[in-house]
């Protein structure tokens, strides 16, 4: 009975994927358009999250610490793998990171969240969201610019590490299909730009509680155009 259950979450998962995706896709692309256009006319306030952008973007190209660098950016994409696994109550088997830059880690156990489980580590900073929760206790000016020029530095170094990953070649996208994995990649990029952009300037929480209304008007005003839209075409056929 629950592996029928499952079996059919996982259908009506499909059949939403796309839609579900498409209206997130459209609603992160107008909102970080606003998100983009407020920060062109106040970069002062972005001015340390820049700092932080230009201080990793500094140090990748510096050959000491690009001997380190594979080691850390195959380490981040096994722990967002790990980090997600978890979060869909997977038993995590193994994690493992190699000096060479080599990784793997295994679970077991659950039935949904395989897409999600295999494909954030493409799109998810997970160090700059690790950050900006601990924004949340920033007391002063000065706190606040630590955090700020470490969620630059954090978010430029998943650029880097999002930028030298993805690819064709990699399992996690060509089990799930290129189509729908780019269109998870790009729409949750852009999402997450959008969040972390807001974030900087009222806090994670403020952010989450100012957007996500948002996106429910814009489905509301959406979904009432639609059947305005249908019973005008069914009072005139």
């Amino acid at each position: 009975m629950q592996v029928q259950l499952v079996n059919y979450m996982r259908i009506l998962l499909n059949i939403l994927y796309y839609p579900l995706i498409l209206a997130l896709l459209v609603l992160s692309v107008l909102h970080g358009k606003d998100a983009v256009i407020w920060l062109i006319g106040h970069l002062t306030v972005y001015k340390w999250f820049g700092i932080g952008m230009g201080a990793c973007f500094a140090l990748h190209i510096l050959s000491f610490v690009n001997k380190n660098l594979k080691f850390f950016q195959t380490f981040s994409h096994e722990l967002t793998h790990t980090i997600f696994s978890i979060l869909f109550f997977r038993r995590i088997g193994s994690f493992q990171v190699s000096n060479g830059g080599g990784g793997e880690m295994t679970y077991t156990g659950g039935m949904l969240g395989d897409t999600v489980i295999a494909l954030t580590p493409y799109c998810c900073p997970i160090f700059t969201y690790f950050f900006l929760f601990l924004r949340l206790l920033a007391k002063d000016a000065t706190a606040f610019m630590w955090f700020d020029i470490l969620v630059g530095y954090t978010l430029m170094f998943h650029i880097t590490c999002f930028v030298s990953q993805t690819g064709n070649h990699q399992s996690d996208i060509y089990n799930i299909g290129y189509f729908k994995a780019y269109l998870f990649i790009v729409t949750f990029w852009i999402f997450n730009a959008t969040i972390i952009l807001m974030s900087i300037r009222m806090g994670i929480w403020n952010a989450n509680l100012y957007l996500f209304p948002l996106f429910w008007k814009d489905i509301l005003l959406a979904w009432a155009w639609v059947s305005h839209q249908i019973n005008y075409l069914l009072k005139n056929r």
